[in-house]
């Protein structure tokens, strides 16, 4: 077990790391709903979506999926790091960072579930297994 973790734990992080930056570029990551003018039908909402990396959803104060983006792209650089000079240093960047997006994805989850989607519940997923992988490589 520790020389499979060894040998497939940091290319495994990597690629969940990549696979959630893919998922971020989506247009469909992010859902925010504004207000209908009541001229126009009854009471209800349109529902916008939006890529991670867009400012619309921050400027709209969902300032985590910005800041979550900009970790991702941070855990992508330390893991590919980690994964070619094999540096205790990078790996535990890379941890950090993937675990900040989990942490910053519940905030997010707690605060404006209204624009939390599927892909966003996946993508939090994806993190938090990163996390876990590149943290059972560190301790052994």
């Amino acid at each position: 077990m520790k020389k499979f973790l060894i040998k497939y734990g940091r290319p495994a992080a990597l690629i969940l790391i990549a696979v959630s930056l893919a998922l971020e570029f989506m247009p469909f990551a992010v859902e925010l709903h504004f207000g209908v003018p009541p001229d126009e039908s009854e009471l209800g909402y349109i529902k916008a979506t939006y890529a991670y990396y867009s400012p619309i959803p921050f400027g709209y104060a969902v300032f985590c999926p910005l800041l979550i983006f900009a970790l991702t792209c941070a855990a992508l650089v330390a893991a590919a790091v980690s994964a070619i000079s094999r540096g205790r240093a990078a790996l535990t960047a890379a941890a950090v960072l993937c675990a900040a997006c989990v942490a910053l994805s519940a905030i997010w989850a707690m605060y404006a579930f209204y624009s939390f989607t599927a892909a966003a519940a996946a993508i939090t997923t994806l993190h938090a297994a990163a996390a876990a992988a590149l943290l059972a490589v560190r301790c052994v």
